[in-house]
C-alpha cells in the first residue's frame, strides 16, 4: 500500500499528495486504506475523505467528487501502471546489459 501511495504521489499532484501523506502517515496505527484515499484525494484534487475538525489541511479547497472525476482517477491508475512498466523495463535492461 505504501508503494502504491508513492506511485500515486509521483503521477498525480505531487505537493498536495505528499502533504496529505505526511498528515495521515504520522500515526502508523492508521489503516492503509485511509492513507491510500488521503493521497489519492491529494493527487486528484478531489475530496474523498470526511474532513475532521483538527485537520490541518481542512482549509484547502478540494472539489466534491463528480462523475467526471472518475476519468481522472482512471488516468491516475493508468499513469501508475505505465510508471511500473517503465521501471520493470529499465530493470530488465539493466539485468541484460
Amino acid at each position: 500500500a505504501r508503494v502504491t501511495v508513492l506511485v500515486f504521489a509521483m503521477v498525480g499532484h505531487f505537493e498536495e499528495a505528499l502533504a496529505r501523506w505526511r498528515q495521515h502517515a504520522s500515526p502508523w496505527r492508521e489503516s492503509s486504506d485511509t492513507l491510500l484515499l488521503a493521497v489519492a484525494e491529494g493527487a486528484l484534487q478531489v475530496r474523498l475523505l470526511a474532513c475532521s475538525a483538527d485537520d490541518p489541511l481542512r482549509g484547502t479547497e478540494l472539489r466534491e467528487p463528480q462523475l467526471a472525476h472518475l476519468a481522472s482517477a482512471v488516468g491516475l491508475v493508468w499513469r501508475g501502471v505505465v510508471l511500473w512498466l517503465m521501471a520493470l523495463a529499465i530493470g530488465l535492461l539493466a539485468r541484460i546489459f
